[in-house]
């Protein structure tokens, strides 16, 4: 399973445990290997998670970023699987 999917399931799941010190955590960890990647569309989502401050905002909130994130990740991540079976049976 990719990295970033496990990191997906953490950062889900510290929202679901309302650790926001966790999910500011993890949004540090995926802000750095973004750089790596041209995926652009989540890098503000992944900003704001980083800063996320529970007193200063409301936890739906969160909840809303994370979901976005998800979405582009995953569809990153079929991207990819379909680009390796396309050259698989090209080459």
């Amino acid at each position: 399973m990719p990295k970033k999917h496990c990191i997906l399931e953490e950062i889900k799941t510290a929202r679901q445990q309302n650790d926001f010190k966790k999910i500011n955590d993890i949004a540090h960890k995926m802000k750095t290997s973004l750089r790596n990647l041209p995926i652009n569309s989540i890098k503000d989502e992944v900003l704001q998670l980083e800063a996320f401050n529970i007193a200063e905002s409301n936890p739906e909130q969160s909840t809303e970023l994370i979901n976005k994130i998800d979405l582009v990740l995953n569809q990153v991540i079929e991207q990819i699987k379909n680009d390796k079976v396309e050259n698989f049976y090209a080459g």
